[in-house]
């Protein structure tokens, strides 16, 4: 009865570190499209600002 016990206690972990790991590859993940949406993001941004700048000193 204890071995069970102490079977389905270590197959909780065991669980638990798969999904520890599952949560950091997704987060992960999400930071990757993150970065790619910024890099998409930027020289739009960049290009309307530096034209607002160009049109203000004139």
């Amino acid at each position: 009865m204890l071995k069970t016990l102490k079977n389905l206690k270590n197959l909780k972990n065991l669980n638990n570190l798969k999904n520890s790991k599952n949560l950091s590859h997704i987060f992960r993940f999400s930071v990757l499209n993150v970065k790619k949406l910024y890099l998409l993001f930027i020289p739009p941004i960049y290009f309307v600002s530096m034209y607002t700048a160009m049109n203000l000193q004139y």
